[in-house]
């Protein structure tokens, strides 16, 4: 009996009129197009036999892109790997090639991906050519990828492009099998391929929706009593009233009165943008006029579940039994050349440090600090936190000691007076250094995260359990790791992702997390906190933009009266994304930052 099918799902990638869609139906349909509009995104089903295997491919037919253009989540979502296509006649498009597979890494926080480089458009004349066969073998050596020249006109080399494809993704999820005869080389040796961070991005979001606010104490009443159950008993924008909390093991329910919160008497429309007409669908809210002078009631909240939670009512200090050593944080420096013109050097110009979020590192922020700098002429510093990326490892992690690690980076390189920009976990790190240590803040970025406790779900520490076997394990296959997680982890985009961080260290022969699975599963309850229970007493009175995203559920608008008396000069600017906002909208996000950046200015 045969072996069924392998599902591979492949992305056709490239600029504009490079001859993406005429690969495409050549190889599909076996016909060349003569004349088409452009593309906005088409999907095609072929079966590729490979080595005596066949593999049920879909092959997603992308718009071009260019250097702002935004790669949405279809364009990650199970990815295998993807064929980027350039035109010989055109040196511009070869040179988005670079481009887009920055793009791609930056992404993914990764160093490679099962690639194949296209040059199309072979069969027109010498004359017509601006880039040489030579120069596409190069740069495939440079990114370590297959390359062929194909003409979809002629059907030359079009399949051959396609079993590249396919060779480069079996190479990459079995890194220990011994190549075939051919030109294609091995793409990273011992690491995964494309995880669905997408997929990853959406659990997230709705963990975090129907746990938002917890309080330390009420997550310690669920981890003990599984059976446990919160309602709210009543809500308005400005303040929860009481929490109810009751389930089994309980005789009954108890209510637990929070004050209402206070609000400077300068507060106003004017102050606070993100009073505005409704236009939101929802119940509009009205505005508690006895406690909160806000003209709250012109808000109306997003179509989310309502908060569940208690308010903070106790203030939860910066202290731990264990012995806080800051660390020697790993980083990238994207620093632009001198403005023709200016008077000023970049060195001269308030630097900005940019945090990413939980199992990333600062190749995610690689792209956007790199346009950022330029935008603005400023040194942008891309840091690694600790226990992630090149970082050192670290027993402790919590936010005070990422902040504590970050106080120490800013001083150690002389950077007070720094626009700080946090992603999820990087964002509460930005928003408690603020609140640590405003004098080293000149102005602050939090994005897609909100100074609230949000306590994770259950399925996560599962993740950790089955990280910990794969460790263990030592496997030497990507397929052999992926086997031994999916009792842990069943959604294979989720698997993916996670096994993106297995690395095969220099002189072993086996795979591992480059991350310390042990430090981060004892963490995760750290993750849900955020130090400052009391904005009363604990504020950052500096200009502060808090960005989220319009398909996330990580900033609800319950949060916004929390947000605004711990950061009571900040703005809200909503980008169309999900989570994961500087990757699935990276112009929409680089547009919020200029514009408040350059307000400051």
């Amino acid at each position: 009996m045969p072996a069924p099918p392998k599902q591979r799902k492949i992305a056709i990638v490239g600029s504009r009129s490079v001859g993406k869609s005429s690969l495409t139906v050549q190889f599909v349909d076996g016909h060349f197009v003569e004349s088409y509009y452009p593309t906005i995104e088409n999907t095609f089903s072929k079966v590729i036999r490979y080595k005596s295997q066949d593999y049920a491919c879909e092959i997603i037919d992308t718009a071009g892109q260019d250097e702002y253009s935004i790669l949405n989540s279809k364009h990650f979502i199970g990815i295998h790997g993807y064929m980027i296509v350039y035109s010989v006649a055109s040196k511009q498009t070869f040179e988005m090639a670079r481009i887009i597979r920055d793009k791609i890494l930056n992404h993914l926080g990764t160093e490679w991906v099962p690639l194949v480089i296209v040059g199309n458009k072979s069969d027109l004349r010498p004359e017509q050519r601006q880039v040489t066969a030579e120069q596409g073998k190069a740069l495939a050596e440079e990114f370590k990828c297959a390359w062929t020249e194909a003409s979809a006109r002629y059907n030359e080399n079009v399949s051959r492009a396609f079993d590249h494809m396919i060779g480069e993704i079996e190479k990459s999820q079995n890194p220990g099998e011994a190549p075939a005869g051919g030109k294609c080389t091995v793409i990273g040796v011992g690491r995964t391929g494309i995880g669905d961070i997408w997929s990853f991005a959406w659990i997230v979001q709705h963990w975090l929706e129907r746990r938002l606010s917890a309080p330390s104490w009420l997550r310690e009443l669920q981890r003990r009593n599984s059976q446990a159950t919160v309602r709210t008993v009543g809500v308005a924008l400005s303040h929860l009233d009481a929490v109810q909390v009751g389930g089994k093991g309980l005789e009954k329910g108890w209510n637990m009165a929070t004050h209402p919160p206070s609000h400077p008497a300068s507060h106003s429309t004017a102050m606070h943008p993100f009073c505005r007409p409704n236009d939101f669908p929802g119940k509009a809210l009205a505005s508690r006029k006895k406690h909160c002078q806000q003209p709250l009631a012109m808000f109306t909240t997003r179509a989310a579940a309502p908060l569940r939670l208690a308010r903070h009512a106790t203030i939860r200090p910066f202290s731990t039994s264990r012995p806080l050593a800051r660390l020697d944080l790993s980083y990238d420096l994207h620093e632009p050349p001198k403005s023709q013109g200016s008077s000023t050097t970049v060195s001269e110009n308030a630097p900005i440090i940019i945090l990413h979020g939980l199992f990333g590192s600062k190749r995610n922020n690689r792209s956007i600090s790199k346009q950022l700098s330029r935008d603005l002429n400023r040194p942008i510093y891309a840091v690694d936190l600790r226990n992630h990326g090149d970082s050192p490892h670290d027993p402790r992690h919590d936010y005070t000691a990422l902040a504590e690690d970050m106080e120490g980076f800013i001083e150690h390189h002389r950077l007070s007076g720094s626009t700080l920009i946090g992603h999820s976990m990087g964002a509460k790190t930005v928003m408690a250094v603020a609140l640590r240590r405003p004098e080293l803040v000149r102005d602050l970025i939090p994005v897609d995260n909100a100074p609230v406790d949000a306590a994770l779900k259950s399925d996560f520490a599962q993740y950790m359990k089955g990280m910990k076997k794969v460790d263990a394990a030592r496997p030497k296959k990507q397929s052999d790791a992926d086997a031994i997680l999916k009792p842990f982890v069943e959604d294979i985009g989720v698997r993916m992702f996670l096994l993106s961080n297995l690395v095969r260290a220099p002189g072993n022969d086996h795979l591992q997390f480059k991350i310390p699975v042990g430090y981060l599963a004892n963490a995760l309850d750290n993750m849900a906190d955020f130090p400052f229970t009391n904005p009363d007493e604990t504020r950052f009175s500096k200009p502060t933009l808090f960005i989220r995203g319009t398909k996330s559920h990580y900033v609800p608008d319950e949060t916004i009266p929390i947000i605004g008396r711990f950061f009571p000069l900040f703005k809200m600017k909503d980008v169309e994304s999900g989570h994961w906002v500087v990757s699935e909208n990276p112009e929409g996000f680089r547009q919020a930052v200029l514009e408040f950046l350059q307000d400051q200015e």
